[in-house]
Order: structure tokens, then sequence, then C-alpha cells
């Protein structure tokens, strides 16, 4: 999905919504097979997410979305072959391995990042 916020264009892969929660997950999806450069992609999405959130207005509005105080939840997911890493408390998963976190997600949630954004108003 593509938003234009602060006349930039910001590109999210997969934008996931927690039903009854004002959840929603950011997700990055790579092609690596290795980790190489991983560090400064996960920092340019760090920073993607912090815009998103500063501007969530914009994006519960064009997912036409009324949510009050959202948390935006970033997870990559890649191709590389070992189970899951964190960076900042964003984590990269491995495509083998999604079903398993999605399923413990609950559990982990404490130890992930998460974006807390406050929603002045939509209209």
């Amino acid at each position: 999905m593509r938003f234009y916020i602060q006349k930039k264009l910001v590109e999210i892969d997969l934008i996931c919504i927690k039903e009854n929660k004002p959840e929603i997950y950011l997700v990055e999806i790579k092609k690596w097979k290795r980790n190489v450069g991983l560090i400064s992609k996960i920092q340019e999405f760090h920073t993607k997410c912090e815009i998103i959130c500063k501007n969530v207005e914009q994006i519960l509005k064009k997912l036409n979305l009324g949510l009050n105080n959202v948390k935006i939840i970033p997870i990559v997911v890649s191709l590389h072959t070992g189970k899951v890493l964190f960076w900042n408390g964003i984590p990269i998963i491995s495509i083998m391995y999604l079903r398993d976190f999605l399923e413990n997600l609950d559990a982990i949630l404490p130890s992930l990042r998460i974006f807390e954004c406050k929603v002045h108003s939509l209209f």
C-alpha cells in the first residue's frame, strides 16, 4: 500500500489489522537470503514506521478505520533461513517460521517494538 505523507511516498508491503484491537501490523517483506545490508534496511523501515505513526490519521482514513490511539507493530519477513532475529525490538522472521511466530504473537508482544500513535482527529 502506498501513502503520500509530508509529500513523500511511503510504501508498506502488507498491513494487518487485529480485529477488535487498535493494533496495526506493518509488514516489510524482503527477498534477503543473507543478512547483507540488513541493518540499514531495517533502520529505514523503523524510520518509515515513525513517520506513519506521526501521521496515523492519514492511514486510518485511507483504510477506513475509526480507531483511537493506535499501536503500530513493525515486522520484517524475509527468505533467510534462520529463526527469528531482532533489531531494536523489530522481529526479522524467516518465511518458514512465520506461522509459528504468529501463533505465539501474544506471548512475545511485550518484547516487540511498538509505536504508540495518538489519533487527534479523523475529520
